[in-house]
């Protein structure tokens, strides 16, 4: 298992994460990553399994939150 920060979100990685989020949650709708955000990508070999999502808070200084994570379930 392998663990990698998205440092730029480009349009390949932009669909991985929809496409992740559409797989993990499928009752939910996808949201659109930004560049306010702190994205991870969680690969088995070479395949995206798993996402996470960081922000920072608009409520608290210094503060950030998971707002959206997600597994695919034959993974959990």
């Amino acid at each position: 298992m392998n663990v990698k920060f998205v440092k730029y979100l480009s349009t390949k990685t932009l669909l991985k994460l929809i496409e992740l989020q559409k797989k993990c949650l499928p009752n939910d709708e996808a949201i659109m990553p930004t560049t306010e955000q702190y994205w991870w990508l969680v690969y088995e070999e070479k395949e995206p399994i798993a996402f996470a999502c960081m922000q920072p808070s608009v409520r608290w200084d210094n503060t950030v939150y998971f707002s959206r994570c997600g597994v695919i379930y034959k993974y959990r």
